[in-house]
Formats: C-alpha cells, structure tokens, sequence
C-alpha cells in the first residue's frame, strides 16, 4: 500500500511541492488530501506522481512549488509576498501585511464587490461568463508574467456562489468547476511558482482546489 503522499520534509528529497500553512488549517486537512489524493477524473493526471513535502517555515527546503493553506487571505498572502499575485477573489485582498502593490490582476469579481483598488487588468464573473475561465486565467497569468518571472495565483475560496460553499449569502462568483479548472490551469503554467489557498466554509472544497492545482503541477 502506498505511504501518504504528504511527508516529512525531512522524508522527501527535492519535493515537487512544498505546503505549509500559518496556522492549524493543514493540519485540519492533511487527512483528506491524503486520502483522495490520487487520479485527477476531468485530466487524467496521477497527483500522487508528485512528491509532496510538509514545511514548517516558508523558507525552508530547496527547490519545489510553493503551496501555502490557511484560513485568512492577509496571513496567505504575508507567506506568499516575494511573489507577483493573480487573485481569484470575489474582491482584492487589501492586506497591510504585505506590500502595498496591488495584486497583477483579480479574476472573479462580484458583480456586488467593493471595487476600490481594483487593478485594470481585473475580470469578472460576468467576464467569465461570456470568455470562459480558461482564456481568462490565460490572460490574468499572461498579463501577471510580465511583472516579473516570481508568478503566484492566490485562490481564496470566498469567491464560490453560496450555492457552493455558504461563506456569503448573496448570490454570485464561480461555480466549483469553474474554480476547480482555474486552478489546474494555473498549475499548469511554468511561470507559477506558488499558489495560496484560503479556506471558505467547506474543507471539501478547499482539499479539491488543491488538488486540482497540484493535479496541473502534475500534467507540466
């Protein structure tokens, strides 16, 4: 029987990916990813092909993607500030943690969401809608590259519809297989060098958004 896919840091030898997270989130969830960790249905990517590396710090180990769980976006960003962001959010992050440059580009805005501080390069559900999430990731992590090779895409996972994940209660944002391809999608991609997950309301969630990351990470 296969050990678990996420180890010791100490266990694993040039990880493909190392996850940590500021607070107890991980902890929370390392039984389930460990458990439904496997094929990816809609890609056919084998998840469990990649080594996968517990970190207690965010500088620790060599080499890797860096993937960074909690349950407050201005914590996941604070570990994930060296990086030029795309947000997929329901409204941009303003955290005083990190620099004040604003994220490269926001992906997902509510028709309803405070806009203040939004970038230009900035896409909404009704964007996505009409474009479809994959040309839109492609264009937010295109447009993002150009600020320079460190790449990261921040998933907070508020931007569901409450149909989905019942952290808001008016209507709007994504559904789970919109974000669910825009996280494979943005795994896919060379220049993405981290990714920040924030949990919602649902642990379910939160686990398969990873996972579709990391099944992206897989298909490279």
């Amino acid at each position: 029987m296969a050990g678990p896919w996420l180890q010791s840091l100490e266990l694993v030898a040039q990880p493909d990916l190392l996850i940590s997270s500021p607070d107890d989130t991980l902890a929370a969830i390392a039984p389930m990813l460990n458990e439904v960790a496997g094929i990816d249905l809609e890609s056919g990517a084998d998840v469990r092909r990649l080594k996968a590396a517990i970190a207690s710090d965010r500088h620790e180990g060599v080499g890797g993607t860096r993937v960074v769980i909690g349950s407050q976006p201005d914590r996941v960003l604070e570990e994930l500030s060296e990086f030029s962001i795309v947000e997929v959010a329901a409204a941009p992050s303003t955290s005083r943690l990190v620099s004040q440059r604003r994220p490269a580009a926001v992906v997902g805005l509510h028709g309803f969401s405070e806009t203040a501080g939004t970038p230009d390069t900035s896409f909404s559900v009704q964007m996505i809608d009409d474009w479809g999430i994959d040309d839109v990731m492609a264009t937010a992590l295109d447009l993002a590259s150009r600020e320079g090779p460190a790449l990261a895409v921040l998933f907070d996972l508020a931007v569901l519809d409450p149909a989905f994940d019942q952290i808001r209660t008016i209507p709007g944002g994504l559904d789970l297989r919109r974000l669910f391809r825009a996280a494979r999608a943005s795994g896919r991609r060379p220049e993405v060098s981290a990714a920040g997950f924030v949990k919602a309301g649902s642990e379910v969630n939160l686990v398969h958004a990873v996972l579709s990351f990391c099944a992206g990470l897989a298909g490279r």
